[in-house]
């Protein structure tokens, strides 16, 4: 974890906790059990734990029962604040960033804006912090992206470029090794960033529950989009309600895979905490199983990663 996000993440905590103290002092019932619910949610994130069931009390059963709302506050911040300054939890530190805009009265966080950059001034100069914000980005070339995605033409590698160094640093894939694996798992996935739409028709995926397609017609609508093929109505959805997109379940496939394809890859790839099974040292195999769900394209995906990690360094 670099200097800069640590010490704005550290920022974000402090100012967290004065926005809840104040809050405590005001009668506004309706921020209040929303601000809540937020706050049972993100403990939940660095917990691990599933979200909470609709018909559960809030904080239950996170700290015991016979406390206060207001204790129940303190001791969710206490816990974010010792995981999320110690560990790498990317979805934690948006859910923080909305959560002191939202008891702040500001506007929402834009899409193309990292967590806190637009709450804290920076006291480094700028060029320490180009250089501590850069170590996602910088640690691919243009160059270095186009000889490992070799066969794909030079003018998709150098139009994806831009949007890849935004992924890559909006969802902390911020070593080398996570950096080889998402690659490896990426460019097998997209044909080297050519496809961010499924081939396939996708009625295969008609009626499959375990993808939330329900509804007649979903197989089509939800196939794999994006570098990474995200595919069902449930991703789909959680995807429109991260980004606050209700035309990604509106209109499926062509939308998601037109305007979000780094996107919801990357979406994917933090919900399922790639980056931390990575950094266990899970392999190449390993990682396959998790991102396709079995060894489909295994040798390709293998060849991706020891390119990667000879152009790389590693």
């Amino acid at each position: 974890m670099s200097k800069y996000v640590r010490k704005f993440r550290e920022l974000g905590i402090k100012r967290l906790r004065n926005l809840l103290q104040t809050m405590q002092d005001k009668n506004v019932i309706d921020q209040k059990i929303s601000v809540d619910i937020i706050l049972d949610d993100l403990v939940r994130v660095v917990q691990g734990l599933p979200k909470r069931p609709i018909d559960r009390q809030i904080y239950s059963p996170l700290f015991g029962h016979g406390k206060d709302i207001e204790q129940y506050r303190m001791l969710a911040l206490e816990v974010v604040s010792k995981k999320v300054i110690k560990e790498s939890y990317v979805e934690a530190d948006y859910i923080i960033d909305d959560l002191i805009r939202k008891l702040s009265n500001l506007p929402s966080r834009a899409l193309t804006t990292l967590p806190y950059e637009r709450l804290f001034k920076v006291i480094e100069d700028e060029k320490d912090v180009c250089e501590e914000k850069g170590n996602c980005s910088e640690l691919i070339s243009l160059e270095q992206l186009k000889e490992i995605a070799s066969l794909a033409p030079v003018n998709v590698i150098e139009d994806v470029y831009l949007e890849f160094k935004e992924i890559i640093i909006r969802y902390d894939i911020s070593t080398k090794e996570r950096l080889a694996h998402f690659l490896s798992q990426v460019l097998h996935e997209s044909g080297c960033f050519r496809y961010k739409e499924e081939i396939a028709s996708g009625k295969a995926y008609e009626g499959r529950k375990d993808l939330g397609n329900i509804n007649k017609g979903d197989g089509e609508k939800y196939k794999g989009a994006g570098w990474i093929q995200v595919t069902g109505r449930y991703w789909y959805s959680e995807f429109g309600k991260y980004i606050e997109d209700e035309k990604v379940i509106e209109m499926g496939v062509r939308y998601v895979a037109k305007r979000y394809a780094g996107s919801i890859t990357g979406y994917w790839w933090m919900r399922n905490r790639m980056n931390e099974y990575i950094d266990k040292g899970e392999s190449v195999r390993q990682i396959t199983r998790r991102v396709n769900g079995g060894l489909n394209g295994l040798k390709d995906r293998q060849k991706y990663y020891e390119r990667a990690c000879k152009v790389l360094g590693i």
